[in-house]
């Protein structure tokens, strides 16, 4: 019935393992593994997830004397807030509070990757922002806490690989510009400068290349641009787009020159 199967050593305390709430949100841990809240929280359960659904613009307009309406200047996609209501079932006062420590605990990271049941290949990142309060003197409660994704982009979980020479025409549905994971190089041919290209982006390095050399540029979080296993910067033309260098749908990806292309990329999405 699940599309993916996590482990991890906290015992599944709900009962049934192949049943879940359709929205139950799964954590992300920092060896890469995730499980839902309700396997972490015995008598946790989710009751409604909102906020993944149509996500407007925020419109930058400005009114002018004499003219109906406004004038439009431009309009951005806002931060994702995307609220989570869940119950909390317990036997006692102890348990009670073990369980909101537990809970506070497993959202404790001020930016978390998460994902959900019902869309188990695109994840989230955010922060716990705001929380409700639940009602006094109940061990049964109702409640909810919100995450704000300061991008409002989710993204695949697991990268796209692309092998190929030379260059390769992106027909994937990457209807939102996304930057690479990462972009392996390796030479055919000596060389004093490599070129990658989407067409309007480029990306430049200056050296001496051999035939056989590696080149790795890595992109997101921890950018690198490696020769050979060694990081250097060195090579960076200062001219180049690296820092905002993005692929999608219709683009052409051109290295130059010859050379074997491994690309890993994981799609974005609303």
């Amino acid at each position: 019935m699940k599309q993916y199967e996590f482990h991890d050593l906290d015992v599944n305390t709900r009962g049934d393992p192949s049943w879940l709430p359709p929205e139950a949100m799964y954590i992300r841990h920092s060896n890469g593994t995730a499980q839902p809240i309700e396997d972490l929280i015995d008598g946790y359960q989710t009751l409604t997830v909102t906020g993944r659904e149509l996500l407007p613009y925020t419109v930058n307009s400005v009114e002018v004397s004499g003219m109906d309406g406004k004038v439009f200047r431009e309009a951005n996609y806002p931060s994702r807030e995307i609220v989570v209501k869940y119950q909390l079932l317990s036997k006692d006062e102890i348990e009670f509070r073990a369980k909101f420590e537990r809970l506070n605990y497993l959202l404790k990271n001020k930016e978390f990757n998460f994902f959900f049941y019902d869309d188990p290949l695109f994840e989230y990142q955010g922060t716990v922002s705001a929380s409700d309060t639940p009602d006094a003197g109940k061990l049964n409660v109702v409640s909810s806490f919100t995450i704000t994704c300061s991008s409002p982009f989710k993204r695949l979980i697991h990268p796209t690989v692309y092998n190929f020479t030379d260059s390769f025409l992106f027909t994937e549905p990457i209807y939102w510009a996304t930057e690479p994971d990462s972009i392996e190089i390796t030479m055919k041919q000596a060389t004093t400068n490599i070129v990658i290209s989407n067409g309007t982006q480029t990306i430049k390095v200056v050296g001496s290349f051999e035939a056989g050399d590696k080149l790795l540029f890595t992109f997101g979080d921890n950018p690198d641009i490696q020769l050979n296993g060694q990081s250097n910067w060195g090579m960076l033309d200062l001219l180049s787009d690296y820092e905002n260098f993005t692929l999608e749908r219709g683009e052409t990806l051109n290295v130059s020159p010859p050379s074997s292309v491994i690309l890993k990329i994981r799609r974005k999405s609303l």
